[in-house]
C-alpha cells in the first residue's frame, strides 16, 4: 500500500488466503521452542522490511532519531496473536503432562462412539497405569529469571519458556486433586550419583562424524597449527586437544569400513558440560536428567541431617579454624544449632584454603579427591572441599571416559583399542 504524501510503500496485513486444505502437524503440534522462535523471527523480518520501505527511492536513507516515533502498520498481527497462543498452549500442555504423570494416567485409544465424544466434548480417554503420587517435586527455577547479567538471546529464551506460568498453572490443576507441590533447590543435583552418592560429570556419545562440529573441530585445528609452529599452546590446552584427537583416532579404528557397508557407526563417550549422560567416578553411567530428578526427589523428603542427600556444606572461619556455617534454618536443624569444626587430613591443605574465605565442602564416600580431604566431628562420612573434589574430577574425567570406552570396545565389540604408552600413563587413575 502506498504511504500518503510520499513515494514509499509499506506493508499491511491482507485478508486471509483461500487455501482451505487441512494442515496436519505431528509431534508436539507445533509448540516447540524452535517453532516459536521461527515465527517471532519471521515477524521481525517483516517489520524490518516495513521500516526499510519507508525510505524514499533515490535518496540517502535517513536513520536514527529522525525516524523514531513514526507509527507503522503492523503487517503481522496474526503472527503476534499466534505466538501468544503458542506460549499459552505450551504452558497448558506442559502442566497437563506433569499432572497426568503424577496421577498415574495416560491416554488410550478411544472406546466411546465418535458422536458421543463430540456431543460431550471429550478430548481424550485415559487409563491408569500406576497409583497416583502423594506430591510433586519441582526444581526451584528462581535463578532462571531474566536479568541484566545474561545475554539478550538467553533472556529471550527464558521468557519463551514461561516457567513461572507453568508453575502457576500446575498449582491450579493440582489443587482439585489435593496434590502438593514442593520446590527444591537444585544446586549440585546433577553432580552426584543418585544410587551411590559418588561425584561425577556429564558426557555425550560421539561418532566419528562429530569431528565436523565446532566444539571438537577447534581442538583438532589448533593441534595442527601447533604442529606447524603457527601457534603456541599452553599445557592444559594441549592436553585437552590431545585427548580429543585420541578419541577420534579410536572412533576411526572402531568404525573402519562400517559407513561404506551401511552399518550404524559405533559411539564413544566424551566429557561435555551439560551432556545427557552422567558418569560417576566409580560405578555405572545413567541418564543425567533422570539422575538429577531422583536427587531432587530424595532431597525433598530426606531429613536435614542426611549428608549423603543434602550435599553442600557451607563453612566459615572462626579463631583460625574452619567450622560449619549455620546461617539458614535448615542448616541450624541439620547441625543441631552447633558449629562443628572441619579437620583437614593434611595441615597444608588448610593453609592452602586461605584464598577461599568460605569454601564449600561435599561428601566424598569413595575418596575421589586427591587433596583437601577432611573429617567432621561426629560424622563417619569423609568429605572434601569443592576445590579438591571438582578439581580432581576435572583432571581425571578424560581418563575415566577412556577407561569406559576401552571396556565397551573389549566387552561389547570384542576389539582392543591401540593406545600409545603416553596415553596409558595419562589414563591411570590413582585412588
Amino acid at each position: 500500500m502506498r504511504q500518503d504524501g510520499s513515494g514509499c510503500h509499506v506493508l499491511r496485513e491482507t485478508e486471509p488466503g483461500t487455501d482451505s486444505k487441512e494442515k496436519k502437524i505431528c509431534g508436539q503440534r507445533g509448540l516447540s521452542m524452535e517453532r516459536l522462535e521461527q515465527l517471532e523471527e519471521l515477524r521481525r523480518r517483516f517489520q524490518s522490511l516495513n521500516r526499510a520501505l519507508l525510505q524514499t527511492p533515490g535518496q540517502p536513507a535517513v536513520l536514527g532519531k529522525s525516524k523514531r516515533g513514526i507509527e507503522l502498520p503492523d503487517p503481522c498481527t496474526d503472527l503476534l496473536e499466534k505466538t501468544d497462543q503458542l506460549r499459552e498452549q505450551r504452558v497448558n500442555q506442559t502442566a497437563h503432562l506433569i499432572l497426568a504423570q503424577a496421577l498415574g494416567v495416560r491416554l488410550r485409544a478411544p472406546k466411546k462412539d465418535t458422536a458421543l465424544r463430540e456431543r460431550h466434548d471429550i478430548h481424550g480417554e485415559y487409563e491408569c497405569f500406576r497409583p497416583p503420587v502423594d506430591f510433586i517435586v519441582l526444581e526451584d527455577l528462581s535463578r532462571y529469571l531474566s536479568s541484566q547479567g545474561r545475554a539478550r538471546s538467553e533472556n529471550s529464551r527464558l521468557m519463551k519458556w514461561c516457567h513461572r506460568a507453568i508453575l502457576l498453572k500446575l498449582k491450579q490443576l493440582c489443587e482439585p486433586y489435593g496434590l502438593k507441590i514442593l520446590e527444591t533447590n537444585a544446586a549440585y543435583s546433577s553432580r552426584f550419583c543418585s544410587r551411590t552418592g559418588v561425584a561425577g560429570f556429564r558426557a555425550v556419545e560421539l561418532t566419528s562424524e562429530a569431528r565436523k562440529e565446532f566444539r571438537w573441530r577447534k581442538h583438532l585445528d589448533r593441534l595442527e597449527k601447533a604442529a606447524r609452529d603457527e601457534i603456541k599452546l599452553d599445557r592444559e590446552a594441549r592436553i585437552e586437544s590431545e585427548h580429543v584427537k585420541r578419541l577420534f583416532d579410536m572412533l576411526d579404528q572402531l568404525n573402519a569400513g562400517r559407513k561404506e557397508a551401511g552399518k550404524p557407526l559405533r559411539t564413544l563417550l566424551a566429557p561435555v558440560a551439560g551432556g545427557p549422560i552422567f558418569i560417576p567416578m566409580q560405578g555405572h553411567t545413567t541418564q543425567a536428567d533422570i539422575n538429577a530428578a531422583i536427587n531432587l526427589g530424595m532431597r525433598a523428603i530426606a531429613a536435614p541431617d542426611c549428608h549423603e542427600i543434602h550435599v553442600r556444606i557451607r563453612t566459615e572461619r572462626k579463631d583460625k579454624t574452619l567450622r560449619i556455617r549455620t546461617g539458614s534454618n535448615r542448616e541450624k536443624v541439620r547441625w543441631d544449632g552447633k558449629n562443628p569444626e572441619i579437620h583437614m587430613n593434611k595441615a597444608a591443605d588448610l593453609a592452602s584454603l586461605t584464598g577461599d574465605r568460605q569454601p564449600n565442602f561435599f561428601p566424598d564416600p569413595s575418596a575421589i579427591a586427591r587433596y583437601d580431604r577432611a573429617k567432621i566431628d561426629g560424622i563417619e562420612l569423609s568429605f572434601a572441599s569443592g576445590r579438591g573434589l571438582w578439581g580432581t574430577i576435572n583432571e581425571l574425567q578424560w581418563a575415566r571416559v577412556n577407561e569406559l570406552n576401552k571396556q565397551r570396545a573389549e566387552t561389547k565389540w570384542k576389539l582392543t583399542l591401540s593406545l600409545s604408552e603416553k596415553a596409558r600413563e595419562e589414563d591411570y587413575i590413582p585412588m
